[in-house]
């Protein structure tokens, strides 16, 4: 997967459609841009995966970055660490999204849904409080049943991967890999 980051959303629009344009080739490619200009330029080794290697925007920024998803993208990553993780935001999100996609003559269907997901899996209260208040409404802080119950709003939202954060230690991975994935298998 070739994730290309948007802080300078612009740029990001030019190397995503770049970054297509090379994947998609049957041969060297020509490109004349504002930030990136190529001549004869091959892709070695090429891409092997078909259609292409896709690619993941990541980022909720609704002018640029979910456009350049919707003309370039293949992966949208709902990052819950700028936003909170509440289903209003995502849905607000996919909305926006879909608008774009409709501007430009996609199918938002062709893209993937996943999120990026802060975790604090606890059964201490006061620290799922302060997680959340840090994060933002919807972040997913407290027991192992609360988690699964939000992770499933999520699932039956469309998400199709989720990715957490890494973790400080070997036991609270083993504690996410036995209580929440596990509910999932």
């Amino acid at each position: 997967m070739a994730a290309v980051a948007a802080d300078d959303e612009m740029t990001a629009q030019e190397a995503c459609e770049l970054i297509r344009k090379l994947f998609t080739a049957d041969g060297p490619v020509d490109y004349n841009g504002r930030y990136y200009r190529l001549n004869q330029a091959p892709l070695s080794p090429g891409c092997y995966q078909k259609p292409h290697i896709p690619i993941l925007v990541g980022g909720n920024g609704e002018r640029r970055t979910l456009r350049t998803l919707a003309m370039h993208g293949d992966i949208f990553n709902f990052n819950g660490w700028t936003d909170g993780m509440s289903m209003e935001s995502y849905r607000h999100k996919i909305g926006v999204l879909e608008r774009h996609c409709e501007e430009v003559g996609r199918d938002p269907a062709q893209i993937k849904s996943t999120i990026h997901m802060p975790l604090n899996l606890t059964d201490d209260k006061e620290s799922a409080k302060r997680f959340i208040e840090r994060l933002g409404p919807g972040t997913m802080a407290g027991p192992r049943d609360y988690i699964v119950d939000r992770i499933g709003e999520f699932d039956d939202a469309g998400v199709e991967e989720i990715m957490f954060p890494p973790f400080r230690d070997a036991e609270t991975v083993q504690r996410v890999d036995e209580e929440i994935v596990a509910a999932f298998d």
